[in-house]
Formats: structure tokens, C-alpha cells, sequence
């Protein structure tokens, strides 16, 4: 037995000599051989020799393998510089011919604004494309964004691409190759060459390797099959390629003999989702990458103190959408819905991507009308979802059905539950509920209270919260939803007085099923004319972080009305610094909005004094007051 293992052992050793580490494939010939050895060498100069030491020196402490005291830290120049030295090498020199296929089902291309799919497999692939069809379509949709105006590279990927017959993958990829290697010869075919070679699996090997160090030392993790999937944001100033993988903990939740779960690898479960991100310039003659954590979660059984040496080492990566998207992702029998819907509605509006009014709020609402109104509400928002639901049928139909039900009997409550006979906790109409949930705003409250209570004492105004939703249209994509939510917190009375506003703005991604964009900022903030100025001074250091008036307009809100507002607030308050319009989802500071009457003045001059009304009154003035300018 002895000799039998030992035997066994040193065959594992040879074999493992010979095979390549980092590519389990093995060449399909003697002379394909030397390429892959040379391919290997390639490799470890990449992200072995190009300064990976020094992480290890700087963030180990001398422990060696998982042990030692010492953090790892997350090295970015580094980081950068393999991310780079991988896609500087030759497009035939990366396994782009290789992997695309493979790959293939999880890429998606858009424009820069990401409301316009230009190709998804998974869409088309309904119309009985094959693997190799893809591809090719993939490499058309490519060739027609970067296409010079005589459209020369898209004619010449319609005529040299290798159309083959057959079905098995290995005899696609020796002419796919030989294709992407004269297409690298082609000087108009440089951007499309570009990012083509992003699209391996040796491009995130910096991003494994990075987190490996950081976290897989600590926390050993393995890939979740199935996860890893692709996009390509092309726009007129920038392309933007991302690599999405999900990862989860090595030791999983396994049954013992008598069928118990082992409660070890219950309470040290744990899953993320990273992205790495290669932004292209303009030219696209170089990329900057990023790597960042986009999710996370333990299991529920986790004791504290280990979520929170996980928190600490995730650190690096994380974003302030994570944070979000833990709260907004949890089922709804876990979320007091009903609630917060009741709250919210006097306060809350729906408009579209112009400004124009969807759905307006009720600040006068009864409330014994509370109910009816709040299924109106839900009406609205499925029939308004309906084209997002193209995929789910079944479940629009079921939340139709569900609210028609229960709006005979006026309760609303077990309809949002989470339980039996409830709206689905999956569904595209509960996606954008989950926007309206209170409590998904407490890491802006954390935020702020570290920040602010250890120099004021403040409360919330209730009365003055606000949510406005916002749909913009898709083109082959259904809906972007978005929720603006705005509160005001003052001190209590008999104390300093001091007040501020904020504003948080969640964006859902594409298909409604993650936070893709958070912004948090406070756009105004005031004291007590009793407010001593060293005290005035602390709080506006305190406040100069946080602090970011809104100023995006449109000129299509200039109007005389708005004009009119303007003047009367000016008139009445000499030290007004936002102005409130229902035409605006939150306050806007006066700087930006005299800036725009400025721009619709100019604008009416040009066109012989026609537009505000207002004329060119004191257009020669060097200086002149606020009244006086906007006097009509």
C-alpha cells in the first residue's frame, strides 16, 4: 500500500511538472507544444515578474502560505501595470480565438448610455443561431461601431470571416485565429483589435491574482460555475469592457452521515461578485483598469465579529452601491413596504427622462383614501413595467392579478407582504418598490451621523421627505429606473440652530436587477444668525465632504413662471440659496438657475428678443443686482 501511494505521488508530481499551471488545456500537437510553453512564460512575466513580489514583501508580514499576521494590501499600480502588460501583447499571442466561443453567451453590447442593446446571444440566440453565428454577428456589431464612414471594415468581416460548417469547436478556431490575425494587419481595424483582446480569460488573471493575495489568504474562495459573463459600453468619448465573476467560499454547506448540515461551513459562507473594468480613451490607444466588488453576502447565520474581518478585508474593493444593493436585494417579507408606500405617497411622483409629470404627488391625500390610491399607485407602476417584463411574462400577469384582487377588499397590506398572495419578491414591479423602502437609505444615515452628531445633535423632518421616481425609455432594452429621494435634518429647538438638506439618487441597471449607480450629497445647509462664526467655520468643514449643490438643468425649464418664483424669492429672502419648483425632483441652487435664465435671455436675443419675455434689460450692466436683472 505504502509503495503504491508512493508511486501514485511521484506520478502526480511529473504529470504536474509537465502540465502548464495556469492553462489546463493541453496542446493539440508536438509543434503546438512550444507555442503553449512559450504562452506560459509569457504569462508568468506578466504577473510574476512585473512586481508581484513586492505586494507579497510589503503585505505579508513573513507568514508563509495562509498564515502570518500581516495584511495584504491591494497593490493598484501593480494591478495596472499586468492588466496592461497582458493586453499589449499580439492578439495572436492571447487566446481570443479560443475563449470567445466559449465566453460567447454572456456578452452583451451597448451604447455609452447603456439604453440601446446593440447584441446579446441570449436575445438572438431565439433565432436558431449557433455558437459560431454568434461570434461572427458579435464581430459585425463591432465592426460597424468602430467603421470608418466608407464602411471598409465591416465589408472585409463580411468577406474573410471563416463561415464553417462544422459543429465541433476545435475546427473553428485554427481559420478563426488566422482571421484575427489579418484583421490585426488592417491599419482601419485598430480599435475593434483593441478590444477583442479583452475578451479572453487571461485578462482578469491580474484582478484572480489581486484578490487571491487579499483575500483568498484569509478567506479561501473558489469560482462560482456558470458566473463569469462580458459587456462592451461603446461610446463617442469612451469604451468600456467589464468582466463580471461571481466567487463563493471554499468550504461549502455539506450533509453529515445523518443528514445534518455541517454548521462550520454554514456560519463561514460567504459570496461576492466583482467587475473588472478596462476604460478605453477616445482612440482607444490605452485603457484604464479598475477592479471593484459589486456584491456580497453571508449566510444568516454569520456571528459578527467574523462578518466584520471580512468587511475590513473586502475594503479595498467595495463600492458605495454595495452597501445599497444588500438592502434593496432582500425579499419582501423581510421589508416594511406597505408602510413606507403610505408614507411616501402624498410625497411622491413618477416622470420621464424629459421632466414631464407620470404621476403626481398627493399632499392632501385622506387618509381613508390611502388604500385606493395605493393600488391606483400599483396599477400604474405594472402597467408602466409592462414592457420591461418581456422575459417574465408570467409575473406582470401575476402582479395584475394579485392587485386586482385585493383592490375590492381596500387592503393592500398582505399584497405586499412577501407571503401568500403577494406580488412575487423576484419581479420587475417589486424591483422598483424596493426603491421606495426607508430603510434602504441607512448607509447615507450611518454616513452622516459618524460624520455630523459628534458636532450637532439633529432629528429628521418627516414633513419634508420626497420621492420622485424616474423611467427613460430603452430602446431594445425596456426601462432605466431610477428614485430621487430628498429629507431634511435640523437641530432640536433651544439648542444651536443649524439645518441641511440631502439628496440620494439610486439607479437600477438595465434589467432591473441590481443597483448599478448611487449618488449622495447634501445640496444646501443654513445656521442660526446665534451661531457663533468659530462654530460656523467647524460646521462648514464638516459639512465640505458631504457637500455638492445640484445644478443640471434644462432649458426647457426656463420659464416665465419659474422666472416669476425666482423674483418673489429673491424679493422676500436676501440670503436664498435653492429655489423649489415642481418642475425639479429636488431643490436647485439660485447660482444655476440665474445661469440658465442668463442662457435663455441670450438665447431670445438671438432669436429678436422672442423666448422669456424678459428682453435685454441691462445686458450692458457690469455688475448688476440680482433684482434688478431679472425685474421684468
Amino acid at each position: 500500500m505504502t509503495e503504491r501511494l508512493k508511486k501514485s505521488t511521484s506520478l502526480f508530481k511529473r504529470t504536474s511538472k509537465k502540465s502548464s499551471p495556469s492553462s489546463p488545456r493541453s496542446p493539440r500537437s508536438r509543434h503546438g507544444k512550444e507555442r503553449e510553453r512559450e504562452k506560459d512564460r509569457e504569462r508568468e512575466r506578466d504577473y510574476r515578474g512585473g512586481g508581484g513580489q513586492k505586494v507579497n514583501q510589503e503585505g505579508v508580514g513573513g507568514g508563509q502560505g495562509g498564515g502570518g499576521d500581516g495584511e495584504v494590501e491591494f497593490d493598484l499600480v501593480e494591478f495596472i501595470s499586468v492588466c496592461r502588460n497582458v493586453h499589449s501583447r499580439p492578439i495572436v499571442k492571447l487566446p481570443v480565438h479560443k475563449d470567445l466561443t466559449r465566453l460567447m453567451k454572456g456578452i452583451e453590447v451597448f451604447d455609452s448610455t447603456q439604453n440601446v442593446m446593440l447584441f446579446s446571444w441570449t436575445k438572438d440566440g431565439d433565432g436558431g443561431l449557433n455558437r459560431f453565428q454568434a461570434v461572427e454577428q458579435f464581430i459585425v456589431v463591432l465592426g460597424r461601431v468602430f467603421d470608418n464612414s466608407e464602411g471598409q471594415l465591416t465589408k472585409w468581416i463580411l468577406l474573410n470571416f471563416p463561415r464553417s460548417k462544422l459543429k465541433q469547436e476545435g475546427d473553428f478556431q485554427l481559420p478563426f485565429k488566422r482571421f484575427l490575425e489579418e484583421l490585426s494587419r488592417l491599419t482601419y481595424a485598430k480599435k475593434i483589435v483593441e478590444v477583442l483582446k479583452c475578451m479572453h480569460q487571461e485578462m482578469p488573471f491580474a484582478a484572480i491574482n489581486v484578490m487571491k493575495k487579499v483575500i483568498g489568504r484569509k478567506f479561501p474562495y473558489k469560482d462560482v460555475r456558470g458566473s463569469w459573463h462580458l459587456s462592451v459600453s461603446v461610446g463617442a468619448d469612451t469604451t468600456i469592457v467589464r468582466h463580471h465573476k461571481a466567487e463563493q467560499s471554499a468550504l461549502l454547506v455539506s450533509l453529515d452521515i445523518d443528514g445534518a448540515s455541517n454548521e462550520k461551513a454554514t456560519e463561514d459562507y460567504f459570496y461576492f461578485e466583482w467587475i473588472l473594468s478596462m476604460e478605453f480613451n477616445r482612440e482607444l490607444s490605452s485603457f484604464s483598469p479598475s477592479l471593484r466588488i459589486v456584491d456580497f453576502d453571508l449566510h444568516n447565520r454569520t456571528n459578527v465579529k467574523r462578518e466584520s474581518a471580512l468587511l475590513q478585508t473586502l475594503s479595498p474593493f467595495l463600492t458605495p452601491e454595495v452597501h445599497y444593493h444588500r438592502l434593496w436585494k432582500r425579499d419582501l417579507v423581510n421589508l416594511s413596504l406597505h408602510d413606507d408606500l403610505v408614507f411616501l405617497l402624498p410625497c411622491l411622483s413618477v416622470i420621464d427622462s424629459g421632466g414631464a409629470v407620470l404621476w403626481p404627488p398627493s399632499p392632501h391625500l385622506r387618509s381613508t383614501k390611502e388604500e385606493n390610491q395605493l393600488l391606483s399607485f400599483l396599477l400604474f407602476l405594472v402597467n408602466a413595467l409592462d414592457i420591461t417584463e418581456r422575459d417574465c411574462v408570467g409575473s406582470s400577469r401575476e402582479c395584475a392579478k394579485v392587485i386586482e384582487k385585493n383592490f375590492m377588499c381596500k387592503d393592500t397590506a398582505p399584497m405586499l407582504s412577501g407571503g401568500p398572495g403577494s406580488i412575487p419578491s423576484r419581479c420587475r414591479t417589486a424591483a422598483v418598490l424596493k426603491l421606495l423602502v426607508l430603510d434602504l437609505l441607512t448607509p447615507l444615515q450611518v454616513k452622516h451621523s459618524e460624520a455630523i452628531s459628534p458636532y450637532f445633535s439633529y432629528h429628521p423632518q418627516p414633513s419634508s421627505r420626497r420621492a420622485t421616481l424616474q423611467f427613460e425609455q430603452s430602446e431594445g432594452v425596456g426601462l432605466r429606473v431610477k428614485v430621487i429621494h430628498r429629507g431634511r435634518e435640523e437641530t432640536p429647538k433651544g439648542s444651536e440652530a443649524m439645518w441641511f438638506e440631502w439628496v440620494a439618487t439610486i439607479s437600477l441597471d438595465i434589467h432591473l436587477r441590481a443597483i448599478e449607480h448611487v449618488d449622495e450629497r447634501i445640496v444646501d445647509f443654513g445656521f442660526d444668525s446665534s451661531l457663533s462664526e468659530e462654530r460656523r467655520v467647524e460646521a462648514k468643514a464638516m459639512f465640505k465632504p458631504f457637500y455638492q449643490p445640484v445644478s443640471s438643468l434644462s432649458l426647457s425649464m426656463a420659464t416665465p413662471e419659474l422666472l416669476q418664483l425666482v423674483i418673489d424669492r429673491v424679493t422676500m429672502e436676501a440670503k436664498v440659496q435653492q429655489i423649489d419648483h415642481k418642475s425639479f425632483p429636488f431643490s436647485v441652487p439660485l447660482p444655476a438657475i440665474l445661469k440658465l435664465l442668463k442662457a435663455r435671455l441670450v438665447e431670445g436675443e438671438s432669436h429678436g428678443g422672442s423666448g422669456t419675455g424678459v428682453g435685454d434689460r441691462d445686458s450692458k450692466a457690469s455688475r448688476p443686482s440680482r433684482s434688478s436683472h431679472l425685474r421684468p
